[in-house]
């Protein structure tokens, strides 16, 4: 067992100066983290949590000799009066007893009961004379104690040389490192407030924005999809937010400032429950796993739902005859698009009005009357009246109405 001190270099370096420690026994040490806890916990209660003064003392708690364990088999215990009387100088042994004048330990006597020294020194820490070997990795550094190779560090626990990496990790967790012997933290991590751990650093890089927005519009719904934004860490989802007018998208900052906003996972989504034959402006706002959002929404894609839906027929179709006019009179037509539009269709045959063309006689009209003018009883007129919507749909049949009925 090597039981020579070694010398320790604080376990704060790599925010304080490089300092070489001889550790030496002491009658009642702390481990570091033990005297750590105890000085946050002092500083704590008078106000200083988390001061630079709380933290200082931390440190020093990091800087004080730990004793390390003693192998005595080379100086046997026995009674000093055979080995020169009772060393004053030396002081007491760990445990209290008494050191003889030529280093032996005297196990009986304790340091207390000898009159001859009480009144100088009582429990003092001492330099023993080790005949053990160093420590593997260590050089002898004279005065007793050993001094560990250059890339290697003193375990205060041990008592033995570690290299630094493994010291880093030892104290300061997994996220630390060596560099030029000096604990580091990981690029992402930081020494905590009291310099104990290499937590991870606050993620303020907000994710790219949304460059390529395309809006696919379905028979009732739109299809949206983009490229994936990318971020430093993680992508968490993205913000959908949509309306029937271009948006003030620099004015949105939050999520509740837009106008119906949804999450989602994916680069791609489905807008359901939207009207028909109407224009709607889509945004998307890319969102990361420590809640940044990228800086700008995407660019507006536009979508409109076509409408296949035709307006219901037009019917109770009347005519009265007011010398050369002929007024014309139905009742209006419903839609899901609302109020339709009326084209009025006339001819002298008939047949020109079961499949009107453009070239057929027409014009179109917004309510559900019309008066025609340039009548002949000559002549036989024939009319139809389809119900035309905003998409462009026509209602699927008309009757077909004849002056040759109509009496007055």
């Amino acid at each position: 067992m090597n039981n020579r001190p070694l010398l320790w270099l604080s376990a704060i370096s790599l925010i304080t100066s490089i300092s070489i420690v001889m550790i030496a026994p002491s009658a009642n040490a702390e481990t570091p983290d033990q005297c750590a806890q105890r000085v946050q916990s002092e500083m704590s209660a008078n106000g200083f949590g988390r001061s630079s003064a709380a933290t200082q003392k931390v440190k020093e708690c990091y800087e004080v000799p730990i004793t390390p364990t003693i192998d005595f088999s080379s100086n046997s215990s026995g009674s000093c009066s055979s080995h020169g009387g009772v060393s004053c100088s030396a002081g007491a042994d760990i445990d209290g007893s008494a050191i003889c004048n030529d280093g032996w330990r005297d196990s009986i006597v304790w340091f207390d009961d000898v009159q001859a020294c009480k009144s100088t020194k009582k429990y003092s820490p001492y330099t023993p004379s080790y005949t053990n070997s160093c420590p593997l990795n260590s050089i002898d550094a004279g005065g007793g104690s050993c001094k560990c190779n250059i890339g290697y560090r003193a375990d205060i626990i041990t008592n033995s040389c570690i290299e630094y990496d493994s010291y880093c990790k030892k104290t300061f967790g997994a996220n630390s490192y060596s560099k030029n012997n000096v604990c580091d933290c990981k690029d992402g991590y930081t020494f905590s407030s009291v310099g104990l751990a290499c937590v991870e650093m606050p993620d303020i890089i907000p994710p790219s924005d949304i460059l390529d927005l395309k809006a696919e519009p379905g028979t009732n719904d739109v299809t949206l999809k983009w490229s994936p934004s990318t971020d430093n860490k993680a992508i968490k989802g993205y913000i959908i937010s949509y309306d029937t007018k271009p948006l003030d998208t620099a004015g949105m900052k939050t999520d509740e400032e837009a106008p119906h906003a949804a999450q989602v996972t994916t680069n791609a989504t489905t807008i359901s429950n939207l009207a028909k034959g109407v224009t709607y402006y889509f945004y998307v706002l890319s969102r990361d796993t420590a809640g940044n959002s990228s800086k700008h929404w995407s660019n507006v894609a536009t979508a409109t739902l076509k409408d296949n839906s035709p307006p219901s027929k037009v019917q109770n179709i009347k005519i009265k005859k007011q010398g050369t006019k002929l007024n014309i009179q139905w009742d209006l037509a419903t839609d899901n698009e609302g109020t339709p539009t009326y084209i009025v269709y006339w001819s002298n045959m008939k047949d020109d009005l079961e499949k009107p063309k453009t070239s057929t006689s027409h014009i179109s009209v917004k309510t559900g009357k019309y008066t025609f003018k340039g009548y002949s009883k000559k002549k036989t007129y024939f009319f139809a009246i389809y119900a035309l919507d905003k998409s462009g749909n026509f209602s699927l049949s008309a009757d077909v109405l004849s002056t040759a009925s109509v009496t007055k």
